[in-house]
């Protein structure tokens, strides 16, 4: 026994080994229970930001696009990476969590069981409360975003597809000019059969989005003209009017009577 604690003060000099101090180890300990609560938090928000996105996307024009079914659409406008970063946020979670003083003594189960209910926890709150929105109106206003992610912007600047969206900047009898995301002039063309959602403003400066057809380079017959409900406008601001009361007057057949 003599030998042994021998052998062990011999191999401590030997490797010149020191204690570590007190304040180290509680600033690691800290700092593995600070990684671990943020990675939790940045996996809620990915999954939050990803129900939002797939909230704001409009299915119901998915055959203007082309896709076959509503499943294949489903495939192509997938938030996938707000999927990867949740897997990456969980995992590196976990790995922080392990390093906590008792993290070893949870079952692997047990921790990812409490990781995932953590993250579904959180995320539920972050769209209760609206953060996961005001998250996606930051990443919105980043021309990068909308060439990476499915978004409703995006969604809607398909003119050679018949969606078109932007902002109403001038109203005469039988159209009106539409300024889009990327600052093209639209000449927006309606007549009786085109239909006008209730409530939307008759107002220019109005965000709306339009159902049509594109006729030559800046020309655009409507079909049906609807308040534009994303979080933001093609200013890159808030949309204030998303989901509020709008006062727009119908005319006959739906139509609206711009002033």
């Amino acid at each position: 026994m003599k030998d042994l604690s021998n052998k062990i003060i011999q191999s401590i000099e030997d490797q010149a080994v020191r204690p570590v101090p007190r304040w180290q180890y509680a600033a690691k300990k800290i700092l593995f229970w600070i990684m671990s609560v943020l990675l939790v938090f940045f996996s809620a928000l990915a999954l939050a930001l990803a129900v939002y996105l797939i909230q704001s996307i409009d299915w119901r024009v998915y055959a203007m696009f082309g896709y076959g079914n509503m499943l294949v659409f489903i495939l192509n406008a997938f938030p996938y990476a707000f999927i990867f970063l949740l897997a990456v946020f969980l995992i590196s979670a976990y790995y922080f969590y392990r390093k906590t003083p008792k993290g070893h003594k949870i079952n692997v189960s047990t921790l990812v069981l409490l990781l995932v209910f953590s993250g579904l926890g959180a995320a539920s709150m972050l769209h209760i409360l609206g953060i996961n929105r005001e998250a996606y109106f930051q990443l919105a206003r980043m021309p990068f975003y909308h060439q990476m992610m499915f978004t409703k912007e995006r969604e809607w600047s398909h003119p050679d597809r018949g969606l078109l969206w932007g902002e109403v900047v001038s109203v005469s009898r039988n159209d009106f000019s539409l300024r889009d995301m990327s600052g093209k002039n639209w000449k927006v063309a309606y007549d009786n059969s085109t239909f006008f959602e209730d409530r939307i403003y008759s107002d220019q400066g109005q965000n709306v989005k339009i159902i049509g057809q594109r006729n030559g380079i800046d020309n655009f017959q409507a079909k049906k003209v609807q308040k534009w409900d994303g979080v933001m406008n093609c200013n890159g601001h808030r949309n204030m009017m998303r989901g509020g009361n709008a006062g727009g007057m119908m005319g006959p057949r739906g139509m609206m009577n711009w002033k």
